[in-house]
């Protein structure tokens, strides 16, 4: 029993941001479509919560869909499109923020697939310390991104589904003042209601260069954190090892690189012009600078 208490314990910060974004919503919708949309939204929730208990549900919800026009079962569908989004943000911060918990409780042991779980792993097996230096400073981990046209979810929704993630991040970092904790809750509602107003889909055939500020899009605003992250861990891990056994770092271990084809592949698209990929490595020149 004890440890189910402290399992519900631990996600109850998860339940308490789902709960607090599908409210968010719910006025939204309340303030942007009017109750009837809500009203069907909330129907539908609940009939879908109660299929595991009952088996004649399907009909109903059946019945419930085709009763809609087309203008109300479109706002449905985006209200549970949204929804969805909302719940990924959550459980996405969730796992930053028990990660976080984790790292800072010396009591806790570091989770096995962690370069620390790694790292306390290879000390107990009396592993060669010059060689796994060598193993380190030698990493060559090379990350080439691909072009996906397939991709229909437009960047400004990415760009807002961002905003919520760091909105949630700030208000898990106190001290916040009343008034502080006030703005950032408007600011979330504000979100939400721009991310509502935002056409998910994406309604025309992105160009080689849209592919291209997409893809960067990922790097700018995803990848680059978790990699910088795992750079100084990794370069403070062989710091430490150099130290132990007298070694001589190299002066600018890199451990991994990226590349992209994006824009600069030559497999037969009429679309990539030594044009176009001049105009990529621009792209790419300014992302790297900034």
């Amino acid at each position: 029993m004890k440890s189910e208490a402290s399992s519900d314990d631990r996600s109850k910060p998860l339940r308490d941001d789902i709960k607090q974004l599908g409210a968010l919503l719910g006025d939204t919708i309340r303030r942007m479509d009017g109750e009837h949309v809500f009203s069907r939204v909330e129907e539908l929730r609940r009939l879908s919560k109660s299929l595991r208990q009952d088996d004649s549900l399907p009909e109903t919800i059946t019945a419930l869909i085709e009763s809609l026009d087309l203008r109300t079962a479109e706002r449905v569908i985006k209200a549970f499109l949204t929804y969805f989004d909302l719940i990924n943000i959550a459980e996405q911060h969730h796992r930053a923020r028990r990660r976080a918990q984790n790292d800072a409780d010396n009591t806790v042991a570091p989770k096995s697939d962690s370069l620390s779980g790694l790292f306390d792993g290879l000390s107990t097996q009396s592993v060669c310390l010059p060689s796994l230096l060598a193993a380190l400073v030698s990493l060559d981990i090379q990350v080439v991104f691909t072009a996906h046209p397939t991709e229909i979810t437009r960047r400004t929704v990415l760009l807002k589904q961002l905003e919520i993630a760091r909105q949630l991040y700030r208000r898990d970092h106190p001290p916040l003042s009343n008034s502080e904790h006030r703005r950032l809750e408007r600011e979330l509602s504000a979100t939400i209601e721009a991310l509502w107003l935002t056409d998910h889909i994406i309604h025309f055939k992105p160009a080689v260069l849209d592919e291209v500020r997409y893809g960067l899009y990922h790097f700018d605003h995803v990848v680059i954190d978790a990699v910088l992250e795992v750079h100084e861990d990794l370069l403070e891990r062989c710091r430490l090892i150099a130290s132990q056994t007298g070694t001589e770092l190299p002066t600018s271990p890199v451990f991994m690189k990226f590349g992209s084809w994006i824009g600069g592949d030559r497999d037969g698209n009429p679309f990539v012009t030594p044009q176009v990929t001049e105009k990529a490595l621009k792209y790419h020149a300014t992302v790297i600078l900034n």
